[in-house]
């Protein structure tokens, strides 16, 4: 006889046979469980079910269980009628679960944990979610999902990196320092060194970018040869770095991930089980959507449709299906992560669906925060020189090419003379310059501290010269009676592929420099 428990996890049985008619050998009345027991062994389902009774015992557990590499003694030691006490190979891990499950029992309390576990060398993070069970008031046991967020825990640390670090040194950056409060006793002694790279305007005026950007990693492989165990290395600006002492260790981000939500359908793709209902279909006024398709719960119609017939197409071919569905709703965007596979009975035919919902609206997001940080340059917003790498514009497609290459003239003079934040505004103000003269298709790239490059695809001769005509009588603005600050202009317009591209950028850079040249002397003279 089944427990109590045991028959909240199995909950009934459905028939997904053949419409009407005599019921056929080859047609079964399968049990929940063993449809989710299917998609748990076919369908890479990413959560793990589990209930467990008064004692910590397991008294049912989905078959992925084992899966995980947590258990002493592997696949061929079944976890029921046993504690985590017995079962978790981390002994202090199974001691910590054990008497949580003690906790919950007593208190009638909920948990939501993280655990990190080692499978085989590998580091996954799980996140834990434990339910008291209530028959007729009376605490009976502890149902529980487990979700691996490991990729959720990469990504924010991920995104912590590029928000606090200088992705060409990989020292910190000036945001690192503004978020943490340094003026507290607990730093105290704490030792400030200011650095500046002499000449780089100069190493890359003469020898070129790749030199200058080896001149930058040596001076930050030289200061962080001499630190402390506890100091840290910050990229304060364009090539200005600040030595610091840190005490306080690293803050580790918050986060929850979302478990999955089951479904089974019949022949007919309509609902026939499911663990919850998601906040974005349209349930009827009694909550469920059992009985009824897709079209007819889906906010979105044509979504609705769409799935229907995908529904169709998995029960007459036999095939499974993974995607990933943007759904736009009142309160704003969302992203599921839908895994669907055809239920086959022993004649082979598909008789039903089984699935999981996942919401992945975070992880999505962060993919895409992380995506655009990567190629964005934090103080102004354009795009850094990863992008060039990331989106080739080296390609007979993009012909003809604009590259107008852009220096802030007298950076390092205002910096000295006015301060940093100064010399932010008017790095900020160079890219709002380029950004009014520049065309719809056109990308600004900041490509070092005091260097920009515009690259505008499929332009014309004409339109590219009046585009750097146009730039060059908006730099005017900028010299204000002062001849060593103003923006220097350089332009290459590509019609072939007979020159590379690296060649093209160079080319460009060299005559901006022939520019900044004839400005002077220009300004001089007069």
């Amino acid at each position: 006889m089944l427990t109590f428990l045991q028959r909240k996890a199995s909950g009934g049985a459905l028939y997904l046979g053949r419409k009407g008619g005599k019921m056929r050998d080859s047609d079964r009345v399968y049990s929940k469980e063993e449809l989710l027991q299917y998609l748990y062994k076919y369908g890479n389902i990413p959560v793990i079910l589990f209930a467990k009774d008064k004692e910590g015992k397991y008294v049912y557990a989905s078959e992925n269980t084992e899966d995980v590499n947590w258990i002493d003694g592997g696949k061929e030691h079944s976890v029921l009628g046993k504690t985590d006490l017995e079962i978790q190979c981390d002994k202090e891990l199974g001691k910590f679960s054990y008497e949580q499950d003690q906790e919950i029992i007593k208190t009638g309390k909920s948990t939501d944990t993280y655990s990190e576990i080692d499978d085989k060398g590998e580091k996954h993070i799980f996140e834990v979610k434990k339910n008291p069970v209530y028959e007729n008031g009376e605490i009976l046991g502890i149902s529980g999902i487990i979700s691996e967020v490991t990729e959720l825990v990469e990504l924010k640390r991920k995104f912590e990196e590029l928000s606090y670090m200088d992705t060409f040194t990989q020292c910190y950056n000036r945001n690192y320092f503004l978020k943490k409060d340094y003026d507290a006793k607990q730093y105290l002694p704490c030792t400030y060194i200011m650095c500046d790279c002499n000449d780089l305007k100069k190493v890359n005026d003469s020898l070129g970018h790749s030199t200058g950007d080896k001149y930058i990693k040596n001076t930050v492989k030289i200061l962080k040869s001499v630190l402390p165990e506890d100091g840290i290395c910050i990229r304060w600006g364009g090539h200005y770095m600040e030595i610091k002492k840190e005490y306080e260790p690293f803050m580790k981000d918050i986060f929850r991930a979302l478990p999955a939500t089951l479904f089974i359908k019949d022949r007919e793709g309509k609902y026939a089980f499911t663990t919850k209902v998601c906040d974005l279909v349209n349930a009827g006024s009694d909550g469920t959507i059992i009985g009824k398709w897709d079209y007819e719960i889906q906010y979105d119609k044509e979504l609705g449709k769409r799935y229907y017939i995908e529904d169709m197409h998995i029960i007459e071919q036999g095939i499974s299906t993974h995607t990933v569905d943007e759904i736009v709703t009142e309160d704003g965007v969302f992203y599921m992560e839908i895994i669907k596979r055809p239920i086959f009975n022993d004649e082979k035919e598909a008789i039903g669906i089984v699935g999981v919902c996942n919401d992945v609206t975070e992880i999505t997001r962060l993919r895409n925060k992380y995506e655009r940080l990567s190629l964005q340059d934090p103080m102004t917003g354009v795009y850094n020189r990863n992008y060039t790498m990331k989106f080739d514009f080296d390609n007979q497609k993009s012909l003809p090419c604009s590259y107008i290459f852009c220096d802030c003239d007298g950076l390092k003079k205002i910096n000295d003379q006015y301060g940093h934040n100064v010399g932010d505004c008017y790095i900020r103000d160079t890219v709002t310059l380029l950004q009014g003269a520049a065309l719809e298709n056109s990308i600004i790239i900041r490509w070092g501290g005091d260097e920009f490059l515009v690259v505008t695809p499929n332009i014309d001769r004409h339109t590219h010269n009046e585009l750097v005509r146009k730039i060059k009588n908006e730099q005017m603005k900028f010299r204000q009676g002062d001849p060593d600050t103003g923006l220097s202009v350089g332009d290459m317009l590509r019609t072939d592929m007979s020159m590379s591209l690296k060649k093209v950028i160079e080319e460009a850079d060299n005559k901006m420099y022939l520019d900044k040249k004839s400005l002077k002397n220009i300004w001089y003279s007069n």
